[in-house]
């Protein structure tokens, strides 16, 4: 832990636990072997995903009448039934190979405290943590400290000014047009 507590620096009222040290001191790309569950799960969502847009695109192929919606508009969530048979026949099967891969069960790198940690991490709303810019340690930052120093940052006229008049309503407006 004394090792691991060198690679983190914490600016916080709140004091990390050792496996939550122990986590960070992995580095922030490390990445978390997933459960085999989770896997083929989401394997199997994804191509139900590729299966709804093979068969949208060829129920509305050619189709003019469709209606360019705003970007940020709901998505209908529409799914056809079925589509040709070309498409269906590509479909079905792949499924049902997909349904019968295997997984071989990956070693899971994390330990149990680990684990744990990292939920208590994620669901930590207070904190922010970051990489350092000068060196390869890690950061722990109460989120009202971080969000203070980047206003300071903004508005002290040396890293950024104020314009004076904002041109987002005209690009948006050239954007749309």
């Amino acid at each position: 832990i004394e090792l691991s507590r060198q690679y983190i620096e914490v600016f916080s009222q709140t004091e990390p636990s050792d496996s939550e040290i122990s986590l960070l001191a992995k580095g922030l790309k490390f990445i978390p072997a997933p459960a085999e569950k989770k896997i083929k799960r989401k394997l199997l969502q994804s191509f139900d995903k590729l299966a709804r847009k093979m068969r949208l695109k060829f129920l509305f192929y050619g189709n003019e009448n469709v209606i360019n919606n705003h970007p940020l508009t709901m998505k209908s969530g529409y799914t056809p039934n079925l589509a040709n048979t070309a498409i269906e026949n590509y479909i079905f099967p792949t499924k049902i190979e997909l349904g019968r891969i295997h997984l071989h069960k990956s070693k899971d790198n994390l330990t149990k405290s680990e684990r744990m940690a990292l939920q208590s991490l994620k669901q930590n709303k207070e904190i922010v943590i970051k990489k350092a810019d000068k060196n390869s340690s890690t950061v722990i930052l109460d989120k009202k400290n971080y969000i203070e120093q980047a206003l300071s940052q903004l508005n002290d006229g040396i890293h950024y000014e104020q314009i004076a008049i904002s041109h987002c309503t005209v690009i948006y407006n050239l954007i749309e047009s």
